[in-house]
C-alpha cells in the first residue's frame, strides 16, 4: 500500500503545480470565507444606530459613528451621508459608486478558485499524456518484455489526472459557494442603501433648503 508521499512522487513533476494549486485554493477559500462574514460586512448594531440617530436628525453623530466603523456598509452609508441635504439622485450616484467598489472587494480573489478549477484537470491530463507517451515508447523500443507491465505504467500515468480532479472539484464548489455568499451580501447592502436614501430624503427628490 503506497503512502500519500509515494502517491505524489509517482505522479511525476506535474504533481508539484497541482499541489501548489491546492494550497492556493485552500488559502483563498479560507481568507474569503473569513472576509465574507455577514457580521463583518453588515453589522446589525450599526444599522439600528444610524436609523435611530437619523430619526432625531442627529446627522453629525451619524457621520462620527460611520467614520469609526470599518465595515463596507459603513463606507456606503458614509458616502450617502456626505451628500446629506442634496438631491436624491446625487445621493444615489454617490452610493452606487462606493457600492460598486465594495462589491469588487467582496468578489476579490474568488475568481482564483474558478481558474484553479479549470487549470488543475488540464495539468493532470497533461501529466497523464506524458506518462502514456513514456509507456508506449518503452513498448516500441522493446524495453517492456511482458505487456502486463504496461498496466503499472498506465496506473502511474493516471495519477496526475486523479490529482488534478481532486483539486478541481472542491475548488469549483468553493468558487460557487463564495460567489453566492458575496452576491447575497451585495444584494442586502443594496437594499439597506436604498432604505437609507429614502430615510434621509423622504419622497420629495428635491434639494433641502
Amino acid at each position: 500500500m503506497k503512502s500519500f508521499l509515494d502517491f505524489i512522487i509517482s505522479g511525476g513533476p506535474l504533481m508539484i503545480p497541482i499541489i501548489l494549486c491546492s494550497v492556493i485554493a485552500l488559502g483563498v477559500f479560507l481568507e474569503r470565507l473569513f472576509y465574507l462574514r455577514r457580521k463583518k460586512n453588515i453589522p446589525e448594531d450599526l444599522l439600528r444606530d444610524v436609523e435611530d440617530l437619523l430619526k432625531t436628525d442627529r446627522v453629525n453623530d451619524v457621520l462620527s459613528l460611520l467614520r469609526r466603523d470599518r465595515s463596507p456598509m459603513a463606507r456606503i452609508f458614509l458616502a450617502a451621508m456626505k451628500n446629506y441635504g442634496k438631491s436624491r439622485e446625487t445621493i444615489k450616484v454617490a452610493v452606487e459608486e462606493i457600492g460598486g467598489q465594495e462589491a469588487e472587494y467582496l468578489n476579490k480573489y474568488v475568481v482564483v478558485l474558478s481558474v484553479i478549477a479549470q487549470v488543475s484537470p488540464l495539468l493532470g491530463l497533461l501529466g497523464t499524456v506524458q506518462g502514456m507517451i513514456q509507456v508506449f515508447n518503452k513498448v516500441v523500443s522493446g524495453s517492456v518484455a511482458d505487456p502486463s507491465q504496461m498496466a503499472g505504467g498506465i496506473s502511474v500515468a493516471l495519477i496526475t489526472t486523479a490529482g488534478g480532479l481532486t483539486v478541481a472539484i472542491p475548488a469549483l464548489i468553493g468558487y460557487h459557494y463564495l460567489l453566492g455568499k458575496a452576491n447575497d451580501l451585495i444584494l442586502d447592502m443594496q437594499q439597506y442603501s436604498i432604505g437609507l436614501v429614502e430615510l434621509i430624503k423622504g419622497d420629495d427628490g428635491g434639494e433641502q433648503p
